[in-house]
C-alpha cells in the first residue's frame, strides 16, 4: 500500500479515502468547487480563508521552499483562529488550513511520519490536469458505484464527495434507458432502489469478511439499518 501511495503514485489520499490516481480528473471537480460549491455549508470556511490570506500564502510558500513538511513544522500565523465550537478549536489552525488546502487539491499527503501526515504541494505528487471529464466519465462513475454497492437508492448513485458532477442527471438517464441501471423493489422499504444489470443473475455466496467501521459498505449508517436491520454506531462519535 505504501509503495502504491508514496513511490508509484498509483493511489492518492483524499478526504479520508485512498483513491486510484486514474480517477483524479473526476475528483478535481470537487477540488475546484471547494469551498464555493455549497454556498450555505461553507460560509465560515470562505470567510476564514479571506481573513487568513497571509497565513495561506505563508504555508504554501514554506511547502514550496522546504517541503515536504508535517503540520508541526509550520508556524501558526493565523490572523483569525478557527472557532466553530468543535474539538478542533484549540490551537488547530495549521492542521485546519492544511485540510482546507487538501480539499482544494492544492496540497496532498505524500507520506507518514508515524501517525503524522507529511504534506507537500499537490503539483509535485499528482499528474497535471488534462481537461475536464465528460459525460462518459460520469456514466462510468455511476455504473462503478452501483456495481460496488450492489443495491442503492437512485439519488445516491453517481455522486462525488461534495455532490453531483456535471451531467449526472443525463448520465443516469442514459444508463437507465440502456438497461444498465435496473429498478428493483425492496420489501418494506420506500424510495427508488436500483441495481446493476450485471448483478441480476449473479449467484450469491455467503462469506465472512473483516470490515473497517469506515468501510463504504457500512459507513452509511441509514442504509445499513434499512437493508440489514443493523443499528451501527461508533462510540467515539456518540455523546
Amino acid at each position: 500500500l505504501e509503495r502504491l501511495l508514496w513511490r508509484d503514485r498509483e493511489l492518492f489520499e483524499y478526504r479520508a479515502h485512498i483513491l486510484p490516481t486514474a480517477d483524479l480528473p473526476m475528483h478535481r471537480i470537487s477540488m475546484r468547487r471547494y469551498p464555493y460549491g455549497d454556498l450555505t455549508r461553507h460560509t465560515y470556511v470562505r470567510a476564514w480563508l479571506r481573513a487568513n490570506d497571509t497565513f495561506v500564502r505563508y504555508v504554501l510558500g514554506e511547502l514550496r521552499r522546504r517541503g515536504p513538511l508535517r503540520a508541526r513544522d509550520l508556524e501558526n500565523r493565523a490572523v483569525e483562529g478557527w472557532q466553530t465550537g468543535g474539538w478542533n478549536d484549540e490551537g488547530q489552525n495549521v492542521p485546519m488550513l492544511l485540510d482546507i488546502l487538501w480539499f482544494q487539491g492544492r496540497v496532498m499527503i505524500v507520506g507518514r511520519d508515524g501517525q503524522q501526515r507529511v504534506w507537500d504541494l499537490a503539483e509535485r505528487s499528482l499528474p497535471a490536469s488534462n481537461g475536464r471529464p465528460g459525460l462518459e466519465a460520469t456514466q462510468e462513475l455511476a455504473a462503478r458505484q452501483l456495481r460496488a454497492r450492489g443495491l442503492d437508492r437512485l439519488e445516491r448513485i453517481g455522486m462525488l464527495f461534495d455532490g453531483p458532477p456535471p451531467g449526472r442527471k443525463l448520465a443516469i438517464d442514459r444508463l437507465t434507458r440502456s438497461g444498465v441501471i435496473v429498478p428493483v423493489e425492496v420489501d418494506g422499504l420506500s424510495g427508488r432502489w436500483v441495481t446493476h444489470r450485471d448483478l441480476l443473475d449473479a449467484t450469491f455466496r455467503g462469506r465472512a469478511t473483516l470490515l473497517s467501521p469506515f468501510d463504504d459498505l457500512v459507513s452509511d449508517r441509514d442504509r445499513t439499518e434499512r437493508l440489514f436491520d443493523m443499528r451501527f454506531r461508533l462510540e467515539i462519535y456518540v455523546p
